[in-house]
C-alpha cells in the first residue's frame, strides 16, 4: 500500500476558488490520501461547495474564525498520514505533485521539500505581473548563495508548497501565530536543524488576487514578523556553533542580502533573547503583541533615519525593487547602511547608553548571547 498523505486545506471565504483546490487533490496520480478541510468560520458559501463533494477521503471540520495558522494546526493534529501537506483554498496542485514530491523525499532520504510554483489570477489564467517577476528574482537570489536559502528569502513562497514527513512535523511542531509569515517561520525552524529539498519543477499554481495582496497598512506588522523570524533563527544557530566568526561570515552576510532585513529591530529582539528578558522564541512572540514594546521598536527604527524602503517588507516593495534599479542595493551598500546604524547608535539621538552598547555589540557581531 502506498504511503498515506494527509492534505490539510484551511478554508476561509474562498467559495469561488475552493472547488478548484479540492479537484486538484482528487485528481492526484497518488490516490492514497486523506483531505482534511478546516473551515475557519467562512461567511460565504464555501461550506456549501465543500459539502457538495461525496468522496469518502474528505473530512470537514468547522470552527469559528481563528486564523490560518490555527486552522492548519487543527488539521495537522488529527492527520493520520505518514506524509503531510497543506493547500490553501485558493491555490491548486498539478496532478502528479504528490507522486513527485514523495519520490523526491524518498530518493534523498529527506523530510521536507518544496517545488517551483506557477501563478494564476482570479480567473485561473496565467499571471505574469510584478509578483511573478518578484518570485523568479527571489528564486534566483536564493540559488546564488551557499547556505540556508531561507535566511535570504522564502523560495517556497506559500504553505501550499510545503510537503513534509511526520518526523519533520514532530520535530518542528505547530505553526506559530504569525499573520504573514507562519510558513517562513516554520521553514526557518526546520532548516536550522535539517536540510530542505528544493525540487526544481513547477508542481502547483499560486493564485494572485486582491485579497492576498499585502496592503501598506500592514507593512509594520510584516516588519515585526520578519525581524522576529531572523532573530529566532540566529539565536538557535548561535547555540549550535562554537566558532563565532564562522557564524558572522556565513549567516550575517546571508541576512544582509535580504531586502526585509531590519538591523535595529533584529538587534532589539536578539537583545531580549540573549539577555534572558524573554524565555524563548514563543515568549518573544507574545511580547510582539505588546503595544508599548512595538512603539519603542518603531521609534528606534525611525530614529536611525535610514531610507524607509530598507525597513519595509519585500512583498510590499517588490514592484519598486524590480522596476527601479536604484532600489537594488548591493551587499556592500547594505554593509555601509549597517555602519550608519552603528554611528547613529553612538550619537546623542539615543539616550540610553547601556542599551546603545548592547545594541552595538549585537549589530557588530550578533554573537555570543550572554547575559
Amino acid at each position: 500500500m502506498p504511503q498515506l498523505i494527509s492534505v490539510i486545506l484551511p478554508s476561509y471565504n474562498h467559495a469561488h476558488y475552493i472547488g478548484e483546490a479540492i479537484d486538484s487533490v482528487l485528481q492526484q496520480s497518488h490516490s492514497n490520501f486523506e483531505l482534511i478541510v478546516v473551515d475557519d468560520g467562512s461567511t460565504d458559501n464555501s461550506l456549501e461547495v465543500i459539502r457538495s463533494y461525496s468522496d469518502e477521503r474528505i473530512s470537514i471540520i468547522e470552527q469559528s474564525n481563528s486564523g490560518a495558522h490555527n486552522a492548519i494546526n487543527r488539521g495537522l493534529s488529527i492527520a493520520d498520514g505518514e506524509y503531510l501537506t497543506i493547500l490553501n483554498s485558493d491555490d491548486r496542485y498539478y496532478p502528479d505533485r504528490f507522486e513527485k514530491m514523495l519520490q523526491s523525499l524518498q530518493y534523498s532520504e529527506g523530510d521536507f521539500c518544496f517545488s517551483n510554483v506557477d501563478m494564476i489570477d482570479a480567473g485561473s489564467d496565467h499571471y505574469r505581473g510584478w509578483r511573478y517577476d518578484h518570485y523568479h528574482e527571489l528564486c534566483k537570489k536564493c540559488r546564488d548563495v551557499s547556505g540556508n536559502v531561507f535566511l535570504v528569502a522564502n523560495p517556497a513562497f506559500t504553505t501550499s508548497n510545503f510537503f513534509f514527513s511526520r518526523k519533520a512535523y514532530n520535530q518542528v511542531g505547530e505553526f506559530y501565530n504569525l499573520r504573514y509569515t507562519h510558513d517562513w517561520n516554520w521553514a526557518l525552524r526546520y532548516s536550522a536543524e535539517c536540510q530542505v529539498i528544493w525540487l526544481d519543477e513547477k508542481l502547483m499554481d499560486y493564485r494572485v488576487h486582491d485579497s492576498n495582496t499585502l496592503l501598506e497598512s500592514a507593512v509594520w506588522n510584516h516588519l515585526f514578523e520578519d525581524s522576529y523570524n531572523f532573530s529566532c533563527y540566529l539565536h538557535t544557530i548561535s547555540k549550535k556553533h562554537t566558532t563565532i566568526e564562522n557564524i558572522n561570515n556565513i549567516y550575517l552576510n546571508l541576512l544582509l542580502r535580504n531586502e526585509s532585513y531590519v538591523a535595529v529591530a533584529v538587534a532589539v529582539f536578539l537583545s531580549y533573547l540573549g539577555r534572558g528578558l524573554v524565555k524563548d522564541d514563543k515568549a518573544l512572540l507574545q511580547l510582539l503583541q505588546d503595544d508599548t514594546f512595538r512603539d519603542k521598536v518603531i521609534t528606534l527604527v525611525k530614529n536611525t533615519k535610514l531610507n524607509s524602503d530598507v525597513f519595509l517588507s519585500y512583498q510590499y516593495l517588490s514592484n519598486k525593487i524590480f522596476m527601479h534599479d536604484h532600489y537594488k542595493n548591493t551587499l556592500a551598500e547594505k554593509e555601509k547602511e549597517l555602519q550608519h546604524v552603528l554611528a547613529l547608535l553612538e550619537s546623542e539621538k539615543l539616550n540610553n547608553r547601556s542599551f546603545i552598547q548592547k545594541a552595538k555589540k549585537k549589530l557588530q557581531g550578533m554573537f555570543p548571547f550572554s547575559r
